[in-house]
Formats: C-alpha cells, sequence, structure tokens
C-alpha cells in the first residue's frame, strides 16, 4: 500500500513574499539584463523591448503559478495581496466594491 503524504507545513504571508521574490522577481531581473545584452546587435530600443516583453511575460506566468502555490500552502488570501502590492511582487487590488444599494421607492405626499 502506498505511503500518504502528510500536507504541507502552512506558511506565513511574509515566507510566501520571501519565496515569491526568488522565483519571480529575481528571473525578471537576470533575464532582463540577459536578454538586453545578448541583443547587441539590434538598436537600443528593440533591445529594450526585446527585454521587457521576455522578462515580462516569466514575470506574469510564475507570479500566477507562485500565487496558487502559497493558497495552496494555506495562506490568507487578503494578506498575500496586500504584501504582495507593497512588495511589488503583484499589482496592487483595487479596494473590492460594494453592492450598489437597493432603489429607493418614491414617497407618495
Amino acid at each position: 500500500m502506498a505511503e500518504r503524504k502528510p500536507p504541507p507545513r502552512p506558511l506565513t504571508a511574509w515566507q510566501a513574499i520571501f519565496a515569491g521574490q526568488i522565483v519571480v522577481n529575481l528571473p525578471i531581473l537576470v533575464l532582463f539584463y540577459s536578454v538586453y545584452s545578448l541583443a547587441e546587435p539590434l538598436g537600443y530600443w528593440a533591445r529594450l523591448i526585446a527585454a521587457f516583453v521576455v522578462s515580462m511575460a516569466w514575470g506574469l506566468y510564475a507570479s500566477r503559478r507562485w500565487q496558487r502555490w502559497a493558497y495552496r500552502r494555506g495562506v490568507d488570501r487578503a494578506q498575500l495581496q496586500r504584501l504582495a502590492g507593497l512588495t511589488l511582487l503583484m499589482m496592487p487590488r483595487a479596494a473590492p466594491r460594494e453592492p450598489p444599494a437597493p432603489p429607493r421607492k418614491p414617497k407618495r405626499g
């Protein structure tokens, strides 16, 4: 009979943020510099745009995977979004909208 793995240890939001900085933001910097350096035969603006596109593609892909990983490890969603916005791992979310108030009945007078 196969052994069952114990569930992963829950993480704090700060531990998840630290892991995210390593697996999301650090590769973004490395990719940007690498693509910019390797595309030297291209013009300045072409190198800049290529480096930006490649690094942001990685950032979008990796940040979504990192976010799902953190949720699976038991990190509170609201706290993770707030801290990730502060540390530039994710775009800060807008404040959630309240549902509109029901229409008032006209007064008879």
